[in-house]
């Protein structure tokens, strides 16, 4: 049996064009910040939202000098033991739902103990970061708190989650244990949804090119 071949291939052509690869890794920028420094909580603000073109791949990160003023007894301020909260305001403009996960790089995890990161809407929110229950709830809640224990690799913060066109925050949280400050770095990726729809696509066109030639052999 002899297949035609100019078929086969425009059938993995039309395949290949639908699976389409992420770009290059681009900056999220951060958009608040509150540091507390053991008397005040002070935040500084970009303003800046970031757009996610999809399928894309985004890298956030934050360099905290050492405090000033290291906390003794936080509780007097904000209602947690953290010293930093950060926040990555980002839109998806997609009317479709899209597929979002986040990892940190240990590589670039130095002087930061026991850093979390969620992600919640940012509808209904009177001002950010959100050091309690966001208005809404939270989409991902706080991930298991980590801290740099040596070695590269990256370590997953965020489950698979699936959006729909909207405005969000991705914030991380952690304390500051460098005498000369601290750092983290992760990694925010997007995806189309449904994925395995290209996949059932390719295999319905091979499927339909062998029944068809299964029909003009007989």
């Amino acid at each position: 049996m002899r297949m035609h071949l100019p078929a086969v291939s425009a059938a993995l052509a039309l395949t290949a064009a639908m699976v389409v690869m992420p770009a290059h890794a681009a900056p999220l920028q951060l958009s608040y910040s509150m540091t507390n420094n053991g008397t005040s909580n002070v935040t500084t603000s970009t303003g800046v939202t970031t757009g996610l073109a999809i399928p894309g791949s985004y890298t956030y990160g934050n360099f905290h000098g050492a405090l000033t003023n290291p906390i003794i007894n936080p509780n007097t301020l904000i209602p947690t033991v953290y010293e930093f909260y950060d926040d990555f305001v980002f839109t998806v403009a997609s009317s479709s739902a899209n597929s979002i996960t986040s990892t940190i790089d240990f590589g670039d995890l130095l002087g930061i103990s026991n850093l979390q990161v969620r992600l919640y809407n940012a509808a209904g929110q009177t001002s950010l970061p959100v050091v309690g229950a966001p208005a809404g709830g939270v989409i991902d809640a706080w991930s298991t708190a980590i801290s740099y224990g040596g070695g590269n690799g990256t370590v997953s913060v965020l489950p698979i989650t699936v959006l729909n066109a909207g405005t969000y925050v991705l914030e991380v949280r952690g304390n500051i244990t460098g005498t000369g400050g601290g750092s983290y770095s992760g990694s925010l990726n997007v995806a189309p949804v449904p994925v395995p729809a290209a996949i059932w696509m390719f295999g319905s066109a091979i499927t339909g090119l062998f029944a068809a030639r299964r029909r003009r052999a007989v």
